[in-house]
């Protein structure tokens, strides 16, 4: 009989005063949970961050207006209008994916803008979020004038052009707080509605709510403002409910039927590794389900599709393979990993009838004597499931170009419009047509010879055609360093991609955190974290960040990077009622992997506690706690998968499903047959099936 693991429940039991002070206007401090620094140690990171030259400048020029208008004096109001038109110039002389630092290094300006705990000279962020930063924080007599100031061109601009798109996302960006930017937004939101783009409609509206709150008449319920967004919202919260996904049959089960074991690729046995390989460091093999619920699986050499009646149990083992030389017409494919880089977690994505996947890796130029070889990227994949089972290619990006069948090839510098060679990281992401992957830039050598890297970037697709939406630059390569020294530096593999609320949230794993939008890429936060060194223990990488679980909203983001010593929690979108740290840090210590939590600090891990692994728990009132442990010698084999109520996490045991309502209580542990590749591996669910990749093997499991 096997004992029962318990745990206590991720608690979410802190509640903080979190609030960001008004300049030049009393109000309480911010707060972490447990008060004080954040408690990193000095922070050992110099990762780029990008800035726009012209935007800076200006906000610098309001900055110093500001200055000596809350000084008063003679000038004050001449002072106020300086201030208001340098925040409006910033707006004016940039776009949507321009960026601005919060402390600049040599800035002369000091003190306008509170930083209780020293984050912003590691900090960057859009420019419309750095003014609106700046007009939230200020009295509410002062931003009445700055409404005033811009209301009448505002309205203008609205009634020359009401129903152009482009111009109505101009207005709601450069002339933000006004009643016009609030109806520019719902317009928007409306066009958003009509095809069927519900989480545009969300940002269109989260938006819209923002300018319509900061207006006097938008928080009048007689105002046809307010009475048309909450109309809208309510609309949207009943789509919401709708389709509501809590309700699949995994997310509430007891018991796991197995249906399914199968080897993905070879028939003979494989050997074990001859050193352990650290969770979540290898060549991975993932898998995604369609939505008619059939699934694809991606391993190394190729893709396997199971039809939903094999999943079932009632279709036999009937299996699709696909080598990704005959099916994309590429050369043959050998991915590999270094576990000292990061783990290569082979994660397709899908949305609809649609897969993408990332194939293969990229290979950096380098020189031989006087002689330059030239870089080598990988690809990024778009299938369709069509009738009958048939996966079939809609387009393909590499190097080369767009391949779309049927089409010219387009070049990738046009097609993409930034140049130089890249690698796709793993983990893409889609949502809403739209597809969005992380590409680092590959060392290659330029015409005399020098090897030169593009920046990691960061690419919004059309699903349908992989025509590019937006790009938006998301830092330059930074390796991990050895102590002491800038020699034997390790290169590092990107964090897959996380979508949560509408926010794109890209995990470098190079020192960088960043989140922006997917609507249209405008640039909510990057932040410079914790690095650790070549030779201490890091995070898997591998896993993407995690949605924080709230009872209205997640509202953050859990992220644990690859090339650092914390796991954080981090608002998706700050301001002054949320800041930027919900909560400190979580140093890595014997931890192994983040499996959930909240934004206050109450999370679920995976970890270590002496010679055993086990589940652990951080509760903010009672600290780091542990499960029973796992048996001698059982380690866990792969992330897991949570749901308010669940966990399913793998070991080389098997499959277990904890009841997380009942502190962690174990309620069952689905067997895996051994086919000669290790059991155990990455779990993934929809509705009341379940499946795990291992090395070489799936297993699936019908939840009841």
């Amino acid at each position: 009989m096997i004992s029962a693991l318990r745990c206590l429940r991720v608690a979410a039991l802190l509640t903080s005063a979190l609030a960001t002070p008004i300049a030049g206007a009393a109000a309480a401090q911010e707060t972490l949970s447990g008060a004080g620094p954040l408690g990193e140690g000095p922070l050992r990171n110099d990762t780029h961050l990008f800035r726009s030259p012209s935007a800076q400048a200006a906000l610098e020029r309001g900055d110093r207006a500001w200055v000596r208008t809350i000084e008063g004096g003679a000038q004050r109001n001449l002072d106020r209008t300086q201030a208001f038109e340098g925040w409006r110039a910033a707006l004016v002389d940039s776009s949507t994916g321009d960026s601005v630092l919060l402390a600049p290094p040599g800035s002369d300006v000091h003190g306008p803008w509170p930083d209780p705990h020293s984050t912003h000279a590691r900090r960057s962020e859009g420019v419309s979020e750095a003014v609106l930063r700046r007009l939230l924080s200020i009295p509410p007599e002062e931003l009445a004038l700055w409404q005033e100031r811009l209301e009448p061109e505002a309205g203008a601009l609205l009634e020359a052009r009401p129903y152009d798109p482009a111009h109505l996302a101009r207005i709601e960006r450069n002339m933000p707080l006004t009643r016009a930017a609030a109806l520019a937004a719902l317009r928007l939101a409306d066009f958003s509605l009509e095809g069927g783009r519900l989480e545009d409609v969300r940002t269109w509206l989260r938006r819209a709510r923002r300018h319509a709150d900061a207006h006097p008449q938008g928080r009048s319920p007689d105002d046809d403002l307010e009475a048309g967004l909450g109309q809208r919202e309510a609309l949207l919260a009943a789509l919401a409910l709708e389709r509501n996904e809590d309700s699949e049959p995994w997310k509430q089960a007891t018991e796991l039927e197995a249906t399914l074991a199968v080897r993905l690729e070879s028939i003979h046995a494989m050997s074990p590794d001859a050193r352990p390989v650290p969770l979540g460091r290898r060549v991975a093999p993932g898998a995604a389900f369609f939505e008619d619920g059939s699934l694809i699986v991606q391993s190394p050499r190729g893709l396997a599709l199971f039809r939903p009646d094999v999943l079932g149990g009632t279709g036999g083992i009937r299996t699709r393979r696909h080598r990704y030389e005959d099916l994309l017409d590429v050369a043959p494919v050998r991915p590999f990993a270094l576990p000292s880089s990061g783990g290569w977690p082979l994660l397709p994505t899908t949305e609809g009838m649609h897969a993408v996947l990332v194939v293969d890796r990229g290979r950096p130029g380098r020189t031989v004597g006087n002689i330059p070889l030239s870089a080598s990227g990988n690809h990024l994949v778009c299938l369709t499931l069509g009738p009958g089972g048939q996966l079939r290619l809609r387009w393909r990006l590499s190097q080369e170009g767009l391949v779309r069948p049927g089409l010219a090839t387009l070049p990738w510098n046009m097609a993409m419009g930034t140049p130089g060679r890249f690698e796709f990281q793993p983990g893409p992401v889609t949502g809403t047509g739209r597809v969005y992957v992380q590409a680092r830039g590959l060392p290659h050598p330029d015409e005399s010879g020098a090897l030169k890297s593009a920046d990691v970037m960061l690419f919004a697709l059309d699903l349908e055609t992989g025509g590019l939406i937006w790009s938006r630059p998301l830092t330059h390569p930074a390796d991990l360093r050895r102590s002491g020294t800038s020699l034997g530096s390790v290169p590092t593999t990107g964090m897959p991609l996380g979508l949560a609320e509408g926010v794109l949230v890209a995990g470098t794993n190079v020192g960088l955190v960043c989140a922006f939008e997917a609507l249209d890429g405008r640039h909510l936060w990057s932040l410079r974290t914790q690095r650790r060194e070549v030779d201490e223990a890091g995070w898997p990488g591998s896993r993407r960040p995690l949605a924080a679980e709230s009872a209205d909203g997640t509202g953050a983001v859990l992220v644990a990077p690859f090339d650092s010593t914390h796991a954080y929690a981090l608002s998706l979108r700050p301001g002054p009622d949320s800041p930027l740290f919900p909560s400190a840090p979580q140093g890595k210590g014997t931890l192994v992997d983040l499996a959930a939590g909240d934004a206050q600090g109450g999370w679920l891990f995976l970890g270590r506690d002496g010679r055993h692994q086990a589940l652990r728990t951080l509760d903010p009132e009672n600290g780091l706690r542990s499960s029973l442990y796992l048996g001698a010698g059982e380690q866990f084999e792969g992330p897991a998968l949570t749901s308010r109520e669940r966990v399913l996490v793998t070991s080389g045991r098997g499959l277990y499903l904890f009841d997380r309502t009942r502190e962690c209580y174990l309620m069952t542990v689905g067997r895996m047959e051994t086919l000669g590749a290790g059991a155990g591996g990455r779990v993934v669910a929809r509705g009341g099936i379940v499946a795990v990749t291992g090395r070489d093997t799936l297993w699936v499991f019908r939840a009841h």
